[in-house]
């Protein structure tokens, strides 16, 4: 029988049915209000929620902080596209906060304190997802995120931007050791202290997994990152364009026993000094594999306390970045960087890793590749039917044994075959 019943709002007494709100009606005439809801670990927030309301899909919360609130281990608050003012303390509860979409789900702090505070020993289990993290400030450290206490979250396609702090402008680590992955950490500042993008302080060990950490200032060292006694890993991280004023460790300062580790990371155009270890305190390290590191070993400042692991597989080559003047730090076909990150390491195209924090992603894989005046560099497979518009890019998606054919026309470069044996012909040596 696939009939649908409709149950009467209220009993033979006029008493509300269901009762209590959120659970299955009572049988018979009567409604007892002993019943209890099963508990939901699902709650929802929307900007036209109500705190009143009961927290399900059709009933959501307004604010974030109340549905932490209502939440218990192993929760999930999903929260809608608005902007939320307010700061948030997951109050050392292990619970997953989604956004609808990080470019629309904003938490935006008001300038009243950190937007985010991880500090009561969250776990893994702990992750916050899909917002963009905005506006925190008046506080010593850590404008947007700050984790202390042995709190390691997982914080996943995140944008930090444009918070403010003493220390650690963007996000601050305190013996915390989170996972960030698909973060982007821009246009913070420290504003009186060190780290303007990311402050690790006191043991504390992140892992960054495709992370852009740009734009970032502070007033004193590490204008992109400030590593004290902390030893980061950064697997497939792009740090560009950071500045701090005294000009030490522009991208990367280290002090005090840091152990920094890059694979498959582009560190560049943070202008000079872009990666020093202090002079004092106890020495430092850092091991550089596949990474694009402008200047090269040369460019790294040890100040006599330290010492760096050059590892094979790194260069020293203008990145080619899309559009950089707007913030578009993903790499143009031409770029040498493709292709060229650690062997064992792969994108999701399964090539190599790129180097950075965008990989160009190609579903085509040859073995011939095409260039046209008309081609792409920006979207192009260099497949017959949707050619590169450089040589170059021809090369860096080539194998042993391809052919790059280049269709007549003038190319302004300076092309690099990368110990590939591979046929780059021409349509016509006169045209």
């Amino acid at each position: 029988d696939q009939s649908t019943y409709t149950t009467s709002t209220t009993d033979i007494l006029g008493n509300a049915r269901p009762s209590p709100s959120g659970t299955s009606p009572d049988i018979g005439a009567y409604e007892s209000s002993e019943s209890a809801a099963d508990y939901n670990p699902h709650k929802y927030v929307a900007t036209n929620g109500n705190n009143g309301n009961s927290g399900v899909l059709t009933d959501p919360f307004l604010t974030i902080q109340y549905a932490i609130d209502q939440s218990q281990d192993d929760d999930i608050i999903h929260v809608a596209a608005g902007t939320y003012v307010e700061n948030i303390d997951y109050s050392g509860k292990n619970i997953s906060i989604i956004g609808e979409d990080r470019e629309t789900t904003i938490i935006d702090g008001d300038q009243n304190g950190s937007v985010v505070i991880f500090e009561l020993e969250e776990t893994a289990a702990a992750m916050l997802s899909g917002f963009t993290i905005t506006n925190g400030g008046d506080v010593n450290s850590g404008g947007g995120i700050r984790c202390t206490s042995n709190s390691n979250p997982t914080l996943n396609n995140l944008i930090v931007q444009n918070n403010t702090a003493n220390n650690g402008g963007g996000i601050s680590l305190e013996s915390s050791n989170p996972t960030l992955s698909n973060v982007t950490i821009s246009g913070n500042t420290a504003s009186a202290g060190r780290g303007g993008g990311l402050r690790c302080i006191s043991n504390s060990d992140p892992i960054l997994v495709n992370v852009l950490i740009s734009g970032n200032t502070s007033s004193q060292e590490g204008g992109g990152v400030y590593n004290n006694a902390s030893d980061p890993s950064f697997v497939n991280v792009t740090i560009t364009g950071n500045l701090s004023s005294p000009t030490e460790g522009n991208g990367i300062f280290c002090m005090n026993n840091s152990n920094p580790n890059l694979v498959n990371t582009i560190l560049w155009g943070n202008g000079p000094d872009a990666l020093e270890f202090a002079s004092y305190d106890g020495s430092n390290s850092i091991t550089i594999f596949y990474s694009n590191i402008e200047g090269g070993q040369d460019s790294i400042i040890t100040n006599d306390n330290g010492t760096v692991t050059w590892a094979p597989g790194n260069i020293d080559v203008d990145p080619v970045f899309v559009d950089t003047a707007n913030g578009n730090y993903h790499l143009l076909a031409s770029s040498q960087l493709i292709n060229a990150g650690h062997p064992d390491s792969t994108d999701s195209d399964g090539t190599i890793a790129d180097m950075g924090a965008y990989p160009y992603l190609n579903s085509y894989t040859g073995p011939s590749w095409y260039i046209t005046e008309g081609g792409n560099d920006t979207t192009g497979t260099g497949a017959s039917d949707d050619p590169f518009r450089s040589i170059q890019a021809g090369i860096n998606f080539s194998s042993d044994t391809d052919s790059v054919t280049v269709s007549a026309g003038t190319y302004v470069e300076n092309i690099n075959f990368r110990g590939r044996n591979i046929k780059v012909v021409g349509e016509d040596r006169e045209t």
